[in-house]
């Protein structure tokens, strides 16, 4: 079975039972990225994320469609992770430049 064979059979075999707890599980996961909640969010949306990839299983299991669902989720949160670096630098600079105005129209 080639990589476009397990590609097209991961999407052919998706339900809504499949596709709602991934989608939920990554929206908490994401939440929790911005808005710390003492992890709840992550103990949450990790279990929603295994369940939605067990469903998806149980409707026909491939090792490659797993692998590439496993991967397109871990590739979703790194760049969401990203996402939220590039904002908090630019929040940082942000302030720091504010600062520096500040002080100087106080001296």
């Amino acid at each position: 079975m080639g990589l476009a064979q397990a590609f097209v059979e991961l999407f052919s075999y998706f339900s809504l039972v499949a596709i709602f707890p991934i989608v939920i599980g990554l929206v908490l996961m994401i939440t929790e990225m911005y808005r710390y909640s003492r992890r709840v969010f992550t103990i949450v949306g990790a279990s929603l994320i295994a369940l939605g990839v067990i469903f998806r299983s149980l409707a026909s299991f491939n090792v490659a469609a797993l692998l590439i669902l496993l991967s397109l989720i871990a590739t979703i949160l790194l760049v969401a992770h990203l996402i939220k670096l590039r904002v908090q630098k630019q929040e940082w600079l942000y302030q720091s430049i504010r600062n520096m105005v500040g002080k100087t129209k106080e001296e």
